[in-house]
């Protein structure tokens, strides 16, 4: 999933990590000035097993962009299925910034 803003990238940051709620961050770092990269470990009850998602938050001076993916969340040994998961993480990404009133473009995904 791309999502992109018209804002600075330290401002996404900022809305984005005041709006998530679930999960436990893992890896934080500042990639330059207005970029960042973010891991989240949330525990998937749907499938009874942990995921990750990977935030990358890249400010490209017109304009920043949110990549966001998700791995694990499949249970089982044969049949590894995230059972929507890992959709309805990145769903809960977008309504931060719907809830705050903030337009973005889905760029993919």
């Amino acid at each position: 999933m791309i999502l992109r803003f018209e804002q600075r990238g330290d401002y996404i940051r900022d809305v984005f990590k005041s709006g998530q709620q679930r999960g436990e961050v893992v890896h934080s770092s500042q990639l330059d000035t207005y970029s960042y990269f973010y891991v989240y470990e949330v525990y998937s009850f749907m499938n009874k097993n942990r995921m990750t998602i990977s935030i990358v938050i890249i400010d490209k001076g017109d304009f920043t962009e949110l990549h966001a993916c998700s791995s694990g969340g499949g249970a089982g040994l044969m049949f590894n299925f995230d059972w929507g998961a890992a959709s309805g993480f990145e769903e809960n990404i977008r309504l931060i910034f719907k809830n705050r009133g903030i337009p973005f473009q889905n760029i993919n995904g």
